[in-house]
């Protein structure tokens, strides 16, 4: 994988990609809005009744059935995105289709962090009494920790995924190249598109995550994956050439579609 040095790093501020996120998603917001309800929607359903069972096993299956919708978003998103490059309408039904194609390998790279993540919660919902509050909590802290270190990655290997129709290995070797070159700027892309998530975190633990404060964080953070598919898209497009991928060309889109093309152009440079 080529890259160049101090080079490779993003040439636009997070503000402007930011920006260019928010035009991106506003220009078609019913399909992109479409696609982020509906998997919030049924994110926070699910939560609530897992959580009203309140048991072990059940507050620990919240964490795998989170992390497929998210990363189903997520993915749905990124589709809908590359599909406006190609001049289509970023139709939302299509977009699931493609995501589903690919979700072998998108399931694979969520299956560390949901481990730990897991067995962070199962350890406080079955163990918290026995093994005492501050031994839970350094246990927990330490698995949650290590769940975030290892999903960090996980949006811009999607974003990577759909890029050009690229293969699993090229996404991921796109991923490496741009964590290595420019981890704190992704992760500031990441912590920023996952604004809304990291807002309910903190009021569910107030809480202790109860069943409406689980519903809530569910429902954010899910709804926070189109602004970070399109961050993520917008970032890979402007650091494409300094890894070895291929550049988005500029394109004219057509006059019913989004100008998304102009957009992804604008990062390249």
């Amino acid at each position: 994988m080529r890259t160049n040095g101090a080079a490779a790093r993003p040439s636009r501020t997070l503000a402007a990609v930011f920006e260019d996120a928010a035009t991106v998603l506003r220009q078609d917001l019913s399909e992109y809005g479409y696609i982020g309800l509906c998997g919030a929607f049924g994110a926070a359903i699910l939560a609530t009744i897992l959580r009203y069972i309140d048991t072990p096993v059940s507050n620990t299956l919240i964490v795998p059935v989170l992390a497929i919708i998210a990363i189903g978003t997520l993915a749905t998103c990124a589709a809908a995105l590359e599909r406006t490059q190609d001049g289509l309408q970023p139709d939302s039904g299509q977009s699931a289709s493609e995501a589903l194609v690919r979700a072998p390998w998108l399931l694979a790279r969520i299956v560390p962090s949901v481990l730990a993540m897991g067995a962070a919660v199962f350890l406080a919902s079955a163990f918290g009494n026995e093994m005492g509050s501050w031994v839970t909590l350094a246990v927990g802290l330490a698995l949650t920790v290590a769940a975030v270190q290892v999903a960090l990655p996980i949006p811009m290997f999607v974003a990577a995924l759909f890029a050009r129709d690229a293969s699993p290995r090229d996404a991921s070797a796109h991923t490496v190249a741009i964590m290595a070159s420019s981890r704190s700027f992704v992760v500031a892309a990441t912590v920023i598109a996952l604004a809304p998530a990291e807002i309910a975190t903190l009021i569910a633990l107030f809480a202790r995550f109860g069943t409406m404060t689980t519903a809530l964080f569910a429902f954010a953070f899910v709804i926070s994956m189109p602004l970070a598919a399109a961050m993520m898209s917008l970032i890979h497009a402007g650091l494409a050439p300094w890894i070895g991928a291929t550049p988005q060309p500029a394109r004219k889109p057509a006059p019913t579609t989004s100008n998304v093309a102009t957009r992804l152009d604008r990062h390249v440079r």
